[in-house]
């Protein structure tokens, strides 16, 4: 009777720490799930930023009869990083989220298209950036 005791005693022990072991993953999982979603925001948002420093930039350059070759390089790197950081956060961030995130970068889109026209000086290569506003494309 006292070894089938101490038997139960120990597997209530080993099915505690077996519970407990499991919370913790869990607990980590999401702790990394979040910290991951925090890090999309973060790197998104600083995109985001650098995308409309440079499109302002870019806006007075060209106000001022003076965009380079080194004005439309740092526009369209400013360009890729955005978009590289918005395909990330499509796949991560909350579909609310998104929708915002989603019209932000709609309107951004149409000022690099209009500002692009603008300049004059048209890509060779047509991507979906760099459609007319009034293509449908909403």
């Amino acid at each position: 009777m006292t070894q089938w005791l101490a038997e139960r005693a120990k597997a209530r022990e080993l099915d505690q720490s077996a519970r407990q072991r499991a919370e913790e993953r869990q607990y980590e999982t999401k702790r990394a799930l979040a910290e991951a979603v925090r890090t999309c925001y973060g790197r998104l948002n600083t995109a985001s930023l650098d995308y409309q420093s440079e499109l302002n930039h870019f806006w007075h350059a060209l106000r001022a009869g003076r965009v380079t070759d080194d004005v439309r390089s740092r526009l369209d790197d400013a360009r890729r990083e955005h978009r590289a950081r918005y395909s990330e956060a499509q796949m991560r961030v909350p579909d609310d989220v998104l929708t915002v995130v989603d019209g932000a970068h709609r309107e951004i889109g149409t000022v690099r298209r209009r500002a692009g026209t603008l300049s004059g000086k048209r890509r060779q290569t047509i991507s979906v950036t760099h459609l007319p506003a009034d293509s449908g494309r909403r």
